[in-house]
C-alpha cells in the first residue's frame, strides 16, 4: 500500500525577471510589450529537477538562504502556481498559510474573517458555528476579535489565520515561516 500524500519528480519552476535589456525609450517600451518578445526578460530558475516524497504522518522542514526557492516550493504544494516542468502529486486536503493575513479582509473583523477564512478553506457556516468559540479562544485575539483586522498587528493576524487552520480537518498544512511572527508560547502552542 502506498502511504505517499506528497510526491514531486523532475520539478522545475522558472520567473521572468521584470528587467528588460535594450529598451532605451517610452516608446521602445510599449514596442516590446505589444511584442511580447520573451527575449526582453531574464529568467530566474527558482526551482529545477526537484524530487521529493513525504508519507503520511511525516514532518517535513525545509531550509535555505533567501531566494533558495522554499516559498516557491511551498506555493506549488498549495497549487497557488502551477511547476513549469515535472509531476506534482497530492493525496488528501491541503491548507496552508503562506502569508500573514492570507485570505483576511481588511475592512472586516476579526470574527467575520474567520467565517470567510473558514469558507475559503473548505468550512461549512455550521462547522464554523461549532468551532468559532475554540478559533478564539486559540486565536488569543478574544478582546479584539470585533475589531477590524486592518488594525491588528502582524502577531494578531498569524494568530487568528493559524487558529482557523488549527480546527480544519486537513491532511496537509504547509506553512511558510508566518509562525515567526508570533511570540514564543503561541509558537509552541501550535507547534503542539
Amino acid at each position: 500500500m502506498d502511504n505517499r500524500i506528497i510526491s514531486m519528480e523532475q520539478v522545475g519552476k522558472t520567473y521572468r525577471l521584470g528587467q528588460r535589456t535594450g529598451i532605451s525609450s517610452l516608446q521602445e517600451f510599449w514596442k516590446s510589450r505589444r511584442e511580447k518578445k520573451e527575449n526582453n526578460y531574464e529568467k530566474f530558475a527558482a526551482l529545477k529537477d526537484i524530487n521529493l516524497e513525504v508519507k503520511k504522518g511525516e514532518r517535513l522542514g525545509i531550509l535555505g538562504k533567501n531566494g533558495a526557492g522554499k516559498s516557491t516550493l511551498l506555493k506549488l504544494l498549495a497549487r497557488i502556481t502551477e511547476p513549469d516542468q515535472g509531476v506534482i502529486r497530492i493525496k488528501g486536503r491541503v491548507a496552508g498559510m503562506l502569508e500573514v493575513g492570507t485570505g483576511f479582509h481588511r475592512e472586516l473583523t476579526g470574527r467575520e474573517n474567520i467565517y470567510l477564512n473558514g469558507a475559503m478553506l473548505g468550512m461549512k457556516g455550521k462547522e464554523i458555528d461549532e468551532k468559532l468559540e475554540n478559533i478564539i479562544e486559540f486565536s488569543e485575539c478574544r478582546e479584539f476579535i470585533d475589531t477590524p483586522v486592518k488594525k491588528y498587528s502582524s502577531g494578531m493576524y498569524v494568530k487568528l489565520g493559524f487558529a482557523v487552520l488549527a480546527h480544519l480537518s486537513m491532511d496537509i498544512f504547509l506553512m511558510d515561516e508566518v509562525l515567526a511572527v508570533g511570540d514564543a508560547g503561541f509558537q509552541k502552542k501550535c507547534l503542539a
